[in-house]
């Protein structure tokens, strides 16, 4: 709980001495890879739990999807995201 709170508390720092330090378009910029960094961070936090669940369910069935399923389906839809944004990317 406490790591929780430490992690969100840097963030809130490295948000606010950012926005000091550069102007709103390079703070913009900024936090467009900032929100990116993060929706990166949570695709890999969902393939652990799936990961997890899947290794959990080959001791107990449970009637989830399989691990090989849920990564191509991840898959797929990163390459979708990337192909939709990479116009913007220029």
């Amino acid at each position: 709980m406490a790591g929780t709170a430490v992690i969100g508390l840097s963030g809130l720092a490295i948000l606010g001495i950012t926005a000091r330090a550069l102007g709103a378009d390079d703070y913009a910029a900024f936090g467009v890879f900032w929100s990116a960094v993060f929706f990166v961070v949570a695709l890999i936090f969902g393939a652990q739990q799936e990961s997890t669940r899947s290794v959990a369910q080959r001791r107990q069935p449970t009637g989830r999807t399989s691990l090989l399923t849920f990564a191509i389906v991840l898959g797929c839809l990163a390459a979708l995201v990337l192909l939709v944004t990479a116009p913007a990317w220029r």
